[in-house]
């Protein structure tokens, strides 16, 4: 498994302005010959990309903050005595969204053939206020925390249809980097992964239509066939986790040199969002129990963990999806 690096773009409204006005500058015009021409994107797929995030209900679920951070009380391992309680004041949203050229066909292979895929990083910074009551003594802190989600599309429909026809593929929660690997077992036994491990990058063949002076001096067209790949490791919504409706999840997390202190996770219970601590004694394994809904409008869940290292700072925080039934 492999992991490519890319530096993000954040879409401002003024680059967003920008490409516009460089889209009906070019007109209709299709990317042949050299291989430095700009490249050409379909304005309206930024739009339509957002869009789905914030409007269709595979996005929705997905992509929620909603209920993410509680208010719940909860105490900490190294604070014995003092109870805290975590309030967001606000959500700063923003995205990078990289859809494909208009000059580009990508061929994915059956069922699929050339369609036009799309990457979309979604970042939520949490403001957060943090009280902490110990006897008759209450104070406030404040912390930022940045949750960074990564969705895949493809365009599965015709630009006529909803969305551009666009449809969430594949699913990237974000992982702990600090060395923390985590495991779910579900009541039958079988497990899922609660971190990257089985993230891959989609394949798929470019075909690049090329401009190139032949021995005697002519021009002519060729036709290249690339592999490529996407920007950033996924996975499948078909490869999600499915649970039944009112199962027990019990998430086993093992920290490998790293200097985690705790970790919180966030889910879905009968009684709503539910915050809950896990920590333990010799900080190499914290192992926690969650009871999923056994009423749950949702088809696709999150799991959110916020993992804190010493001195009480936030480390990664990230989701882990699983699929209703």
């Amino acid at each position: 498994m492999s992991h490519r690096r890319h530096p993000q773009r954040r879409m401002s409204a003024l680059s967003k302005a920008a490409i516009v006005s460089a889209a009906v500058l070019a007109g209709a015009a299709l990317m042949v010959g050299c291989g430095d021409e700009p490249e050409v994107y379909n304005v309206y797929d930024y739009d339509e990309l957002i869009r789905y995030v914030h409007e269709d209900p595979t996005g929705m679920e997905f992509f929620r903050t909603d209920g993410l951070i509680p208010d719940d009380p909860y105490t900490k391992p190294f604070d014995e005595g003092a109870v805290y309680r975590d309030f967001v004041d606000s959500i700063d949203r923003w995205y990078d969204v990289f859809p494909t050229p208009d000059s580009v066909d990508k061929d994915f292979g059956a069922p699929y053939g050339i369609v036009d895929d799309a990457e979309v990083i979604v970042k939520d910074l949490f403001f957060v206020r943090i009280r902490r009551v110990y006897g008759t003594d209450t104070s406030y802190k404040h912390q930022g925390r940045l949750l960074t989600r990564l969705g895949y599309f493809l365009r599965l429909g015709s630009e006529s249809q909803r969305f551009s026809g666009w449809k969430l593929h594949g699913f990237n929660g974000g992982s702990p980097g600090g060395g923390t690997l985590m495991e779910v077992t579900k009541e039958d036994g079988t497990t899922f992964r609660g971190d990257d491990i089985g993230f891959d990058e989609f394949r798929y063949i470019q075909y690049m239509t090329v401009r190139y002076q032949t021995e005697d001096g002519k021009w002519a067209i060729r036709t290249d066939t690339l592999v490529r790949y996407s920007r950033y490791a996924y996975r499948p919504l078909d490869d999600i986790a499915t649970v039944p409706k009112g199962q027990r999840l019990v998430f086993t997390s093992d920290l490998v040199a790293t200097n985690s202190v705790y970790q919180l996770i966030t889910a879905d219970t009968d009684s709503g969002g539910t915050l809950q601590v896990m920590h333990g004694p010799d900080n190499a394994r914290y192992v926690d129990t969650v009871w999923t809904p056994t009423v749950n409008s949702r088809v696709w869940n999150v799991v959110f963990v916020q993992e804190f290292k010493a001195t009480d700072r936030p480390g990664d925080i990230w989701c882990i999806p699983y699929r209703s039934y």
